[in-house]
């Protein structure tokens, strides 16, 4: 399920992600690739994988609709739970997963260092 889950944030970066080492079953080491680069990052899971199995899906619809660009989602939260419920979600679990997103930070280590995040906002 992790491994999904960093597979799918990946796409929201245009990368693939690569696990390099999983050092508990809430710290995992990878790296986002890209055809002429790639990044070492690390993951302190810090959401419950029910929560997870519909972040997928959130992220999914983000990237299938063309509603990111770079790190920022192009609509509001609102709009975006509004989206979400006329697809079908019900209102809380949208705005739950939209929530859990928020809350996702992946670090970028360079030299050994965490330098930056990868992360998503509105």
């Amino acid at each position: 399920m992790q491994w999904n889950f960093l597979e799918t944030f990946a796409r929201l970066f245009d990368a693939k992600f690569k696990l390099s080492d999983k050092v508990s079953p809430h710290l995992y080491f990878g790296y986002f690739i890209w055809k002429d680069d790639k990044q070492k990052i690390k993951w302190e899971k810090n959401i419950d994988n029910d929560d997870l199995e519909i972040l997928i899906e959130l992220i999914r619809y983000i990237i299938v609709n063309r509603l990111i660009r770079m790190d920022k989602i192009l609509l509001s939260p609102e709009e975006l739970a509004e989206r979400l419920k006329k697809n079908g979600w019900e209102r809380n679990r949208a705005l739950k997963a939209i929530e859990n997103l928020m809350k996702i930070e992946i670090k970028m280590i360079d030299d050994q260092e965490e330098t930056d995040s990868f992360f998503i906002h509105f």
